[in-house]
């Protein structure tokens, strides 16, 4: 049987359903320590993220605009933007929003500050690019106006079925991110702050008197499953949020 007390949850980061999904989970398993994937140098990134992005949206809406898409359509898509950019960081919010509704709680950031701040620099401008790719091809004009005339918030326009599935494969170890793109920089990075993100979870562990549930982006997870095997993790998913009950 696991060890209850180690707990690592995968997260992919553009769930849509992520942010209800971790707090369920850190509810349920009631951890006493919080490793989180994150930096304080990321909080400020990230800031800096989401007001670049908002800034870009009235760029999108211009060009909404020019091709015939109506008042009603683009302030959807405007929800639906920010939505996006601020889900994107959903993790770190999640966290500290538990601790601080649980003062007994102690939460750190656990990964490499160097790599961390260069893996978050490079979101800038991800989401104004995806965008705009969508938005100048023609090809996805009547997608994207079905898209705009569908009720509902960004979760229910993702692909759960795809991402519930990527959730299964990889909490069943059948997906190692280095080895499906071993020449990427991601790749690269991951190799680094796996090491680094480990040797942190053993210090807060300690003799593992205390619950520790820590929450790291899938790609991490099929390493530090590994290199913390003698410890015996108990190996989650977001996916596994659904089966409490709300």
């Amino acid at each position: 049987m696991s060890n209850s007390n180690l707990v690592l949850i995968g997260t992919l980061h553009d769930d849509g359903y992520g942010p209800v999904r971790l707090e369920k989970l850190l509810q349920s398993l009631a951890p006493q320590l919080i490793a989180l994937e994150w930096h304080k140098e990321r909080d400020k990134v990230f800031a800096e993220y989401v007001e670049t992005q908002e800034r870009l949206k009235s760029r999108l809406l211009e060009l909404l605009d020019k091709k015939g898409f109506n008042k009603i359509q683009q302030e959807r898509f405007s929800y639906i933007f920010s939505q996006i950019v601020r889900t994107s960081g959903y993790e770190g919010q999640v966290a500290k929003d538990y601790v601080s509704k649980n003062p007994e709680v102690e939460l750190e950031y656990i990964d490499d500050p160097i790599i961390a701040s260069q893996s978050a620099r490079m979101m800038d401008g991800n989401a104004f690019s995806f965008w705009l790719e969508i938005i100048q091809n023609r090809q996805n004009k009547a997608k994207l106006r079905k898209m705009l005339n569908t009720k509902g918030s960004y979760a229910d326009m993702t692909d759960s079925k795809e991402m519930d599935q990527s959730y299964l494969a990889i909490r069943n170890g059948l997906i190692d991110p280095i080895m499906v793109n071993p020449k990427t920089v991601l790749a690269a990075q991951v190799m680094v702050r796996d090491p680094y993100m480990e040797r942190e979870i053993r210090r807060m562990y300690g003799d593992g008197s205390k619950k520790l549930v820590s929450p790291v982006g899938t790609g991490h997870l099929y390493g530090l499953r590994k290199r913390l095997s003698d410890l015996d993790p108990t190996v989650m998913t977001l996916l596994d949020a659904d089966k409490i009950a709300a």
